[in-house]
């Protein structure tokens, strides 16, 4: 069994890590993209404007209702026309799954953003505006950094979720790394070894975020 894994990884060796790191640009871009977004939604909710409030409320609750795979198939089905109106043509499924992905996790992320803002003491902005800060500048420079400080472990466990639910683009069809270990192994008829390779690398990615998490 051993031999036979090691022989597998070694075959497909250049397959593996051509789809993890296709797996893993999808993870940080959308990892990225939700934050920004998430933000700004969380931004939305203690504006203090019940229209902001309200979309951002409407948005969050949308996303959050809804399954993952249904938001990838939908994107699926409307993106490609939409995008060859553009003139993007040829395999958009990677910026579908980042589209659907972003937009996902963006719901996910306002609301432990807006947990973790809520958290921030009140003096710190009375502080920011005694400095002469407005309250743009006083949102960004003060209260969202030390948002995301206290939103730290959550943010990370979210970004877990997110790197397991990659597996799910297989219904887009796209070469990511669980997708194409696993037709690597059928390829071979070592489909066995594939998923074992599977999990042990998203086993470590999970214990090193975990990892992260714990610390201060």
């Amino acid at each position: 069994m051993f031999n036979e894994l090691i022989n597998f990884i070694s075959i497909n060796f250049n397959v593996i890590v051509k789809s993890l790191f296709l797996t893993s640009k999808l993870v940080l871009i959308a990892f990225t993209l939700g934050i920004l977004f998430g933000s700004v939604l969380a931004a939305f909710r203690v504006s203090g404007s019940k229209t902001l409030n309200l979309l951002s409320r409407w948005y969050i609750g949308f996303f959050r209702q809804l399954p993952l795979l249904f938001v990838l198939l939908a994107f699926y089905l409307i993106l490609p026309n939409l995008l060859r109106k553009f003139g993007i043509y040829g395999d958009v499924t990677f910026i579908i799954a980042v589209v659907g992905f972003s937009l996902f996790e963006s719901a996910y992320f306002a609301e432990i953003i807006r947990t973790g803002i809520n958290a921030v003491p009140s003096n710190q902005v009375e502080a920011a505006a005694t400095l002469g800060m407005t309250k743009t500048q006083s949102f960004l420079l003060v209260v969202l950094p030390q948002a995301l400080k206290n939103s730290k472990k959550s943010i990370i466990t979210q970004l877990t979720t997110l790197v397991q639910d990659t597996s799910l683009v297989y219904v887009l069809n796209m070469n990511d790394f669980f997708n194409a270990t696993y037709h690597a192994g059928e390829a071979s008829g070592l489909t066995i070894h594939a998923m074992v390779v599977t999990a042990i690398v998203f086993v470590a990615i999970t214990f090193g975020l975990n990892r992260l998490s714990r610390e201060k």
